[in-house]
């Protein structure tokens, strides 16, 4: 089942991608800023397929069982943790963001209200 989530997850890069590149009015994608999204992904889904998860009551047959019941939810929690802190060192700066967003919205710039600095 993971494996049809993989290929929705490919097809949805692909949509994005080509939208970007045929759009002139949105801004860039900075890829580098967001590359820890398909290893969460693929993350999770490596930790699905060597876990006992299969959405039903008896475990699918091409889970590996590797990861006993309740140390799935510790591996998890644990990758999701450190991916958490890739995803904070790696954003843009606030008053970068502040700017694409302005730019994809059409508005005049939005005032800094001084609450998230």
């Amino acid at each position: 089942m993971v494996w049809k989530l993989g290929i929705v997850l490919v097809i949805g890069y692909v949509l994005i991608g080509t939208s970007m590149a045929f759009d002139p009015k949105r801004p860039p994608l900075d890829w580098k800023n967001a590359l820890w999204l398909p290893v969460w992904l693929i993350g999770l889904g490596i930790i699905s397929w060597q876990g006992q998860y299969a959405g039903g009551a008896v475990a699918a047959p091409l889970n590996t069982n590797n990861i006993p019941f309740w140390w799935d939810m510790v591996v998890v929690a644990g990758f999701s943790l450190i991916i958490y802190y890739w995803a904070m060192w790696t954003r843009l700066p606030r008053d970068e963001m502040l700017k694409l967003v302005n730019r994809q919205s059409g508005e005049q710039e939005l005032p800094d209200t001084g609450a998230h600095h």
